[in-house]
């Protein structure tokens, strides 16, 4: 058995129970020995695998190459999808391309499971070396990492290219040649056909050479972003004020990248919001990336996820959990057998049809008595640290007589009293969970 087979076969032993396996698929040759080998070696788990094509739209073939791959996928007896971009014409569209193509992906990924990219040996060989002339740093393309609420495994990436054009030989496959892969004015393109030739004939063994440098840079790496605890979000500005100017930029943005993949920006951006940091505690800096935004709030930095408009509410049938755009909102018997509770938990009575409603009932409910007192939700949730930004969205439960619970900040007084059903209520806001996952910054 060949090793790109073994490759992808261990796909299935290693996401049992993981649901979904979505393939990307742009009919390219990398792509299409991927989707080949993973219908070939699926035995009874074909029916997880998806191919989703991403149509750019930036080719008069685009509408035939997207034909192409469905009739490959229908052939192979894989499922297709397909998302047409729509991109702007101007400056920079290969990163614009990447991070819309990007976006999808992670829509793709919103119940969870796992995205396949056909990404291997020679990719990384020319990422690594397009970071460093970048100026970015000396890093490559990690094999697994977090992507939307699920993850992106690369299961070719220790296969070179020449292995993968035998297989397609081998098996007799078709695929898709892009014109656009041979554009020099390209940066990736001009380091595979300028650039690379001449150091692998200069330098032999050249991608095991990087292969060992990136197992060490990423050793220290890993040590030194684990004693920062740089999972966390938000992150307390002591980390970055005992650091140099230099060094809390280069903190930073490897704990931006860990926030959010499509969270790029430029070194001056970072280094001059670093610096807005010192400002008075009245004020509120904020630095805007394509996927969310950077600010300060008391003695910690946020990265704050954009989101989806939400609906005006959200009937709630309860025992359930809500899923938001931006976290989850489980309602839990409160019963004494119901199992061990989150510390910010909180325990509700419910008259009659519950709901969830964010700042559009505010003024149909500007007090709630707590602690004896009419308090304003707004003022509750200052009070238990809640950030501004995020009080606009954070839920409100509403039963038949009002306002009841403001989840994880406080209960109306006496809500239990008369009440015909008592729940345990949490709210887990997806961009406060504590992750133990390693990502590093990717460029593809």
């Amino acid at each position: 058995m060949d090793a790109i087979s073994d490759a992808c076969r261990a796909v299935f032993d290693e996401s049992t129970g993981q649901g979904k396996l979505f393939i990307g698929f742009s009919g390219g040759l990398d792509s299409s020995v991927m989707l080949h080998a993973l219908a070939w070696n699926s035995g009874d788990s074909k029916e997880r695998l998806i191919a989703v094509h991403v149509d750019h739209g930036l080719a008069d073939a685009s509408t035939r190459w997207r034909d192409h791959c469905e009739r490959v996928a229908v052939e192979s007896g894989v499922a297709f999808v397909s998302h047409a971009l729509a991109l702007e014409p101007g400056s920079n569209m290969e990163a614009r391309a990447r991070a819309a193509r990007y976006q999808i992906f992670t829509r793709v990924l919103n119940e969870g499971g796992l995205l396949l990219l056909a990404h291997h040996r020679d990719d990384q060989l020319e990422s690594v070396l397009l970071h460093l002339f970048q100026g970015r740093g000396l890093f490559g393309m990690p094999k697994r990492r977090a992507l939307g609420q699920g993850m992106l495994l690369r299961p070719l990436l220790e296969r070179s290219r020449a292995e993968l054009e035998h297989y397609a030989s081998h098996h007799g496959l078709q695929w898709i040649e892009d014109a656009s892969n041979t554009d020099r004015a390209m940066d990736r393109n001009y380091l595979r056909h300028e650039i690379l030739p001449g150091l692998r004939r200069r330098f032999e063994n050249l991608e095991d050479r990087l292969d060992q440098v990136l197992r060490q840079t990423r050793g220290t790496e890993q040590a030194l972003l684990k004693s920062l605890d740089l999972d966390r979000n938000p992150l307390p500005l002591a980390t970055l004020e005992r650091l140099s100017q230099e060094a809390a930029t280069a903190v930073l943005r490897r704990w931006l990248g860990r926030q959010s993949r499509a969270a790029r920006v430029s070194e001056g951006a970072l280094a001059d919001f670093l610096t807005q940091l010192g400002a008075a505690a009245d004020r509120q800096p904020v630095l805007e990336t394509p996927s969310g935004s950077l600010r300060r709030y008391r003695d910690d930095v946020y990265f704050v996820a954009s989101m989806p408009r939400l609906e005006l509410e959200y009937p709630l049938q309860p025992p359930c959990v809500l899923k938001l755009p931006h976290g989850e909102l489980v309602v839990a018997s409160a019963s004494e057998d119901s199992g061990a509770a989150a510390a910010s938990s909180l325990v509700i009575g419910v008259r009659g049809s519950l709901l969830v409603a964010f700042t559009n009932r505010l003024e149909s409910a500007a007090r709630m008595a707590v602690g004896g007192l009419g308090r304003r939700p707004r003022e509750l949730m200052r009070e238990s640290g809640l950030p501004p930004w995020e009080r606009d969205r954070h839920p409100l439960l509403f039963d038949d007589t009002g306002l009841i619970a403001i989840p994880n900040v406080a209960v109306r007084d006496g809500s239990e009293v008369g009440s015909d059903r008592r729940y345990r209520i949490d709210w887990q806001p997806f961009d406060r969970r504590p992750t133990d996952r390693f990502r590093e910054d990717d460029a593809r």
